[in-house]
């Protein structure tokens, strides 16, 4: 299922958010715009309980060829109104010429508060820095007094996207996130956890990569029984088959370990990082999705669902242009009804700009929904001659639906208030082609749409 949001996300927006066209008209969706001097890169994502959302990106000032070093900032910028309109961007974190990258905010509810981890690239090492930003995003620590010690640590990178405060079981408050950093020549998965409000942080899993995988970039969620869901990208090398390039594993002690890795079924998907939610009774995961030859082409945003806590995967929805460029992406609960998407989008390249996009749960479960068929494309029949009518023969679908709807069509784009079985040619329609689109509605079922053959109008 595609729910296109292209330009300014305002068409088709009113099928995932419910909103008018009068209000989504008036929405950017935006946060993060690059610049010659400046590219967006690596959104992650919180929501404050005062509705309040954060979102924090990489600036990598001067970084024409989008390289993975440099001098590299966090920002941020928050909207108050579910995404729709945001406000000044501010930079978080900067370290003069250093790097400062791979932001992993988590929302800590019991003292309403943002924590802000990055990694700062000193002549020592990569090293691990909190910050603290206060629910109106009015207070921010400074960077360069929060670092952080960890017994055992190895310079790595942080996330990105968001950390987890758990709610559940016997480790309920423990606030942690996934990471990854380079044992010898091995790639390894890690998490970091603090059980006393952060005072004192603590090596949890600590995983390498199985076989000839490379995993980095991980993503943690809550699963309803209190087990978390641990899932890493491998970096691509000698990975030719599509779903075999994200992995995931099980933890039940919250974190502390882990799981053996395995494929993530129903996932195919380009080497990329990836977000996990859950979101109600449905586990989430946002991905590139559009699979090409080259499994380096980052196209087509997709919002995959589980049902079964991970066992299996369903394709959920798309986010923007089937074939659109995208990259990395967050997830984020917006209400008991939505959630949101921020990631790298655009048409060409995908660090062009970092969007946001609310998606209804509706919408999800109507994904897992058997979708009704096309077994015969609609027709017209009639007189091809403005004044004249035509009427729209509907074709077959399987199974038969319980009603149908009609779009007619001039020259491909819908005509305003052309939405019966029959239409009365225009002298408007004269030297364009004419066609109808007839869309199947079944209890139960996805609906289906098909659309007949243009006819020009003499």
């Amino acid at each position: 299922m595609l729910l296109v949001l292209g330009g300014l996300i305002a068409a088709g927006l009113s099928a995932i958010t419910g909103e008018t066209s009068a209000q989504a008209a008036t929405c950017t969706w935006t946060p993060f715009t690059s610049k010659s001097s400046a590219r967006y890169r690596l959104p992650a994502v919180v929501k404050a309980d005062n509705g309040r959302i954060f979102v924090f990106a990489e600036r990598r000032n001067n970084n024409y060829d989008n390289d993975d070093q440099g001098d590299f900032d966090i920002v941020m910028r928050t909207s108050v109104n579910g995404g729709c309109t945001w406000g000044k961007l501010v930079t978080v974190a900067d370290w003069g010429t250093n790097k400062v990258s791979n932001p992993v905010p988590i929302y800590d509810r019991a003292r309403d508060q943002v924590l802000l981890f990055s990694t700062v690239k000193l002549a020592s090492g990569n090293k691990l820095y909190l910050q603290k930003i206060n629910a109106t995003a009015t207070s921010i620590s400074s960077l360069r007094s929060g670092a952080v010690s960890v017994d055992g640590w190895f310079p790595g990178l942080t996330g990105p996207g968001h950390g987890l405060v758990l709610s559940r079981g016997a480790h309920a408050g423990r606030i942690i996130f996934a990471m990854g950093y380079t044992r010898g020549s091995t790639r390894t998965t890690r998490a970091i956890y603090s059980d006393d409000a952060g005072k004192t942080w603590r090596v949890g899993f600590d995983r390498p990569s199985p076989g000839s995988l490379q995993l980095i970039e991980g993503t943690l969620a809550e699963l309803p029984d209190g087990r978390l869901l641990v899932s890493y990208r491998d970096n691509g090398r000698g990975v030719a088959t599509p779903g075999r390039n994200r992995v995931s594993a099980v933890s039940t002690d919250g974190g502390q370990t882990v799981s053996s890795y395995g494929a993530m079924t129903g996932i195919k998907t380009v080497p990329v990082q990836g977000s996990l939610l859950q979101a109600g009774s449905y586990l989430l995961f946002s991905s590139p999705a559009h699979l090409t030859g080259s499994l380096t082409s980052r196209r087509g945003l997709r919002v995959f669902v589980s049902t079964n806590s991970g066992a299996t995967w369903k394709r959920g929805v798309g986010i923007g242009p089937k074939t659109g460029s995208t990259g990395y992406s967050d997830l984020v609960q917006l209400s008991a009804a939505t959630v949101g998407v921020v990631y790298e989008a655009d048409y060409v390249k995908y660090w062009t700009r970092i969007r946001f996009a609310p998606v209804r749960l509706s919408s999800i479960a109507t994904s897992l929904l058997p979708k009704v068929s096309v077994s015969k494309r609609p027709s017209t029949a009639g007189s091809y001659r403005s004044g004249h009518t035509v009427r729209a023969r509907h074709g077959r679908f399987t199974p038969a639906p319980a009603s149908y709807r009609y779009q007619w069509l001039r020259d491909g784009k819908p005509i305003p208030r052309a939405t019966g079985s029959r239409y009365r040619l225009r002298k408007a329609d004269r030297y364009h082609r004419i066609s109808v689109r007839v869309t199947a509605v079944r209890g139960g079922y996805r609906s289906a749409s098909a659309t007949s053959v243009r006819h020009a109008i003499r």
